[in-house]
């Protein structure tokens, strides 16, 4: 649990950090470096480690699900993250970061719609606590 602790607090502070720059830089430029750096440190991770992984994950996709597998992570990676930047510059930070807090929740939700997962009491409270709370920070004008 506890590197997902340390991951957490990197992901919590990469949005101060893009703001910054968003203050001077292009989106594009942002996520051009984002891309090489991803390009990079995966190369360089599957040649020293899992250049058997890629091998064998190339014999076992059909076209269809690499074409699925790819428009996927292009909408996540490339859409989604221009999206992000953009809200993340023209907005104060907290607002954009709430409604992010929407992620986790939808996951477990579509965990168990999607997948079959087991969905306890405890996540599903969890779930609405964070629909709710979002709904009274967006729908009042001075929320408590």
């Amino acid at each position: 649990m506890l590197p997902l602790f340390f991951i957490s607090l990197v992901w919590g502070l990469i949005p101060i950090i893009i703001k910054i720059y968003l203050s001077f830089l292009p989106y594009i430029f942002i996520i051009f470096i984002q891309s090489l750096v991803l390009l990079f440190s995966s190369l360089i991770y599957i040649y020293f480690f899992k250049f058997k992984d890629i091998k064998e994950g190339f014999g076992n996709i059909t076209t269809k699900k690499l074409i699925i597998l790819i428009l996927t992570f292009f909408i996540a990676s490339f859409i989604c993250n221009l999206l992000y930047l953009d809200v993340l510059k023209r907005y104060h930070i907290s607002a954009p970061i709430i409604i992010f807090t929407l992620t986790p929740a939808i996951t477990i939700l579509a965990s168990y719609l999607i997948l079959g997962e087991f969905l306890n009491i405890q996540q599903l409270f969890g779930c609405l606590l964070v629909f709710i709370g979002i709904f009274f920070i967006f729908y009042y004008k001075n929320p408590l």
